[in-house]
């Protein structure tokens, strides 16, 4: 059942820069978060990112062979309301699942059964969920909340990638990596709990498009434990500050 979960919610230790002083290295992970936020279209613009649908088309992996395709449409308003429905089938088939999460309360509806509640580490798996899509963002990182790290520069695609860890209180790290050229974001990574095992989910970010005067990736490869896991097209998208409809998120 997780597995749909994370299809839903389109999703390791590095050397942390030691050599500088703590003044100096929060400073330039700060230049680096100014310059992604500018990159991708400015705080004013990207704080209207607080309503968002978007549909979209996915491949399922195992061992780097097609097993499947899906469908998925999303809502989400704020990191308290969210709504996900999950078709088999490159066009749209079969019902699988629909999650919709309402402040503190979360729901689910596979297949054909009756929408129930989710369980407690069901529900921490959807918050979580909520809380990485919303660090990926990367408007709330310039809160004080947030306690951001330098990382090492790597390569993602071959390209030079500066990085930042992100951590908060009560919720996993978040590692970021952004094109040194263009400083968007190209890659995030996070390690949550997988059927009783820690495991190291990675999200690259690709084909970017102008959306609301903003750049939004319209590709997302996941891996998980470095194996090609799933990868996801967005077809539309959406963007508002608030829903005009509050039907659209209704318990399935």
């Amino acid at each position: 059942m997780r597995a749909k979960l994370l299809c839903l919610s389109l999703l390791g230790g590095l050397l942390l820069l030691g050599n500088r002083s703590a003044a100096q290295e929060k400073d330039s992970v700060r230049e680096l978060l100014d310059k992604a936020i500018k990159a991708h279209g400015g705080a004013t613009n990207l704080r209207k990112w607080n309503a968002v649908s978007f549909k979209g088309t996915g491949k399922l992996y195992q061992k780097d062979k097609v097993t499947g395709y899906q469908t998925i449409e999303v809502r989400q308003e704020g990191t308290e309301l969210y709504f996900s429905s999950l078709k088999a089938g490159e066009f749209g088939g079969k019902h699988l699942q629909s999650v919709v999460l309402i402040g503190s309360q979360g729901y689910i509806k596979q297949d054909d059964q009756d929408s129930r509640l989710l369980d407690k580490n069901e529900l921490k798996f959807v918050e979580e969920d909520r809380y990485i899509d919303s660090v990926t963002k990367l408007v709330s990182l310039t809160n004080d909340q947030f306690i951001l790290l330098g990382l090492a520069e790597t390569e993602v695609d071959e390209q030079p990638a500066p990085g930042m860890q992100v951590k908060k209180k009560g919720q996993p790290d978040v590692f970021l990596y952004f094109d040194k050229a263009k400083s968007l974001l190209i890659k995030s990574m996070v390690t949550r709990k997988w059927e009783g095992k820690a495991s190291k989910w990675e999200m690259f970010y690709s084909e970017f498009k102008d959306v609301g005067r903003t750049k939004l990736a319209h590709k997302i490869t996941i891996h998980k434990n470095g194996d090609l896991f799933s990868e996801w097209t967005l077809d539309s998208v959406r963007v508002d500050e608030v829903f005009v409809r509050r039907d659209a998120f209704q318990k399935p």
